[in-house]
């Protein structure tokens, strides 16, 4: 079972031991880190390991962020879904989630960039983002399939990954829950991508010219996509 570390400049820091020999930490798309630690390793020695990669690890958050940036009033997520930040007079941050509104109430001192704050909010943007996909991506996803000549064994989601979508040999097809963050026009580049991998399972040549005749501007798209982000 995982357990929780408490750092004090990085939050929550998920702890699972597995049969490697070596300490790991990585950022993972929802903004948290995760450490993977041998089944010897205690906390105490978590710890040392820790502050020898403070440096880098801070490096990497701060690219993140720069990356993300906060949630604000008003903001919009995914298709349906806003952010409302109200000051109120309670004591404690209180988020929570009526329909397609995220309301943040925060207490007379905070801000909504306090980093607690936007790590509270995140796992609400995560709710709503996997909602939507869920409505919105099967469908969508389908119609490519049936109008193309595509054929897939199913479709999970997940937002494990800092990629956008993957294809299984066996004709799974994972997409991120972030793709809601996307214009549809690049949301359909992604789902083209990867039902494209059912019958091209690389980035040979065969695959980009399949991809250009269900795609044919895929190239623009494609550059589009690298200016957004699929953290969290």
């Amino acid at each position: 079972m995982p357990e929780l570390y408490r750092d004090d400049e990085f939050g929550e820091i998920t702890l699972r031991h597995t049969t490697g020999s070596s300490i790991r930490v990585k950022l993972s798309p929802d903004g948290t880190f995760k450490a993977s630690l041998p089944y010897y390793c205690g906390v105490p020695a978590f710890r040392r390991a820790l502050n020898s990669m403070r440096e880098q690890l801070r490096e990497t958050y701060l690219q993140h962020k720069t990356s993300t940036g906060n949630y604000s009033d008003g903001d919009k997520i995914g298709f349906r879904h806003h952010i409302h930040i109200r000051t109120t007079s309670i004591s404690a941050i209180n988020i929570n989630t009526e329909g397609s509104v995220i309301t943040v109430n925060l207490p007379q001192k905070i801000t909504s960039d306090n980093e607690v704050v936007q790590q509270l909010i995140r796992p609400h943007i995560v709710k709503a983002l996997k909602k939507e996909a869920k409505i919105y991506l099967p469908k969508r996803l389908a119609l490519l399939a049936e109008n193309h000549g595509f054929y897939y064994e199913r479709v999970r989601f997940s937002h494990t990954s800092s990629r956008w979508g993957s294809c299984s040999t066996k004709g799974t097809i994972s997409l991120n829950i972030a793709l809601m963050k996307l214009p549809l026009e690049i949301i359909d580049y992604v789902l083209i991508h990867e039902l494209c991998h059912t019958v091209h399972m690389n980035h040979s040549s065969e695959f980009w010219k399949a991809v250009q005749l269900v795609c044919n501007d895929y190239k623009l798209l494609r550059q589009k996509l690298k200016n957004y982000s699929p953290y969290i």
